[in-house]
């Protein structure tokens, strides 16, 4: 077994030194890592015949658990969609009554192309 993987069982075998090793990584290198939503619990009242896919339910879990979100991603994901979901569920479960929704310009020129 070489130094190399020999270090890496050490550090996975000692959480205190991997929490500070990581903690040491991300303060310095300013790495941040994005949530994972799982939205495969939510129902649609209104969607008995449309399944939306996986990470169309994510946004929406996403959206809900923060009471918004900013969904990055490119043309043709289904954003439109994920949007109209969460904006169902909100109205549904009371936490809004009105959406707001934003797009950067850059995303809008796209779109027209």
């Amino acid at each position: 077994m070489n130094y190399s993987t020999r270090f890496k069982q050490y550090v996975l075998d000692n959480p205190t030194i991997k929490d500070k090793i990581e903690t040491i990584f991300y303060n310095k290198y300013e790495a941040h890592l994005n949530p994972v939503y799982d939205g495969k619990h939510l129902t649609f009242k209104g969607l008995e015949h449309f399944t939306p896919y996986n990470y169309q339910l994510n946004t929406t879990a996403g959206i809900l658990q923060n009471e918004g979100l900013l969904v990055h991603k490119e043309v043709g994901f289904g954003k439109t969609l994920s949007m109209a979901i969460s904006a169902m569920k909100l109205k549904e479960l009371g936490i809004s009554k009105k959406n707001t929704y934003c797009w950067f310009k850059t995303h809008v020129k796209t779109a027209r192309i």
